[in-house]
């Protein structure tokens, strides 16, 4: 299984904080904790839990359950890791009082962001990163959003490779500041934007899957560091 979190460059530094960091008194809230949005199978999670952080500082938050009970069947872990997961959509217009999303609401520290926020059109991109940073990031300096998704040589809307009529924004690293300078501005944020773009090693994204604009695809790596 490819875990991609793991080949992030901040990842051994957020990792390090999140084994080593302590809470102070009975605040259970102080965190740090990090989030896996879109988090499908929990994959990364487990991952990022396997490598030593306490399963309590790691959620994974998806819209539905369904391939979070195929995760379990495949871990065998519901015992040990099942209240750590939330379902819940931050798109919808309830979710800033949703008591579903209670455990991740502005609780944030970290959140990856892999194949998620590329699966929307320009301005679905734009409303997505602002839920992000508005209802799940606590909104501390140094707080991060990181995480790898395909971008594209020539960026632009590109048909939806599993919605009929729909398109997805494929960016490159000018657009991808771009768009973080966008949502900046719209919810009175600064950010430190790295982005960079490699080709497409994974076999998974090789495959038929992401056949549309494969000529020019890249693989868009980014880490947004809230100053």
């Amino acid at each position: 299984m490819h875990l991609a979190v793991t080949a992030s460059p901040v990842y051994p530094i957020i990792l390090a904080h999140l084994k080593t960091a302590t809470i102070s008194g009975d605040d259970q809230d102080a965190g740090p904790f990090l989030l896996d949005l879109g988090c499908c199978m929990g994959q990364t999670m487990r991952a990022v839990i396997h490598d030593g952080v306490p399963t309590s500082r790691v959620y994974g938050l998806d819209v539905n359950d369904e391939f979070i009970e195929v995760g379990y069947d495949l871990f065998q872990d519901r015992d040990r890791i099942a209240s750590q997961f939330v379902i819940g959509d931050i798109l919808s217009p309830s979710a800033s009082t949703d008591f579903a999303l209670s455990k991740v609401r502005n609780r944030m520290d970290y959140i990856w962001a892999g194949s998620v926020i590329h699966l929307f059109d320009y301005e679905g991109q734009v409303r997505l990163s602002k839920r992000i940073v508005e209802i799940l990031l606590r909104g501390k300096k140094g707080n991060v959003i990181f995480g790898r998704q395909v971008g594209h040589i020539n960026p632009g809307e590109m048909a939806h490779n599993a919605v009929v009529s729909a398109t997805m924004y494929r960016h490159d690293e000018r657009t991808w500041r771009e768009l973080w300078d966008k949502v900046g501005h719209e919810t009175g944020t600064k950010w430190k934007v790295e982005v960079w773009m490699k080709p497409i090693e994974s076999k998974d994204w090789k495959s038929a899957s992401w056949a549309i604009g494969a000529e020019g695809a890249r693989e868009l790596g980014f880490v947004m560091t809230l100053e």
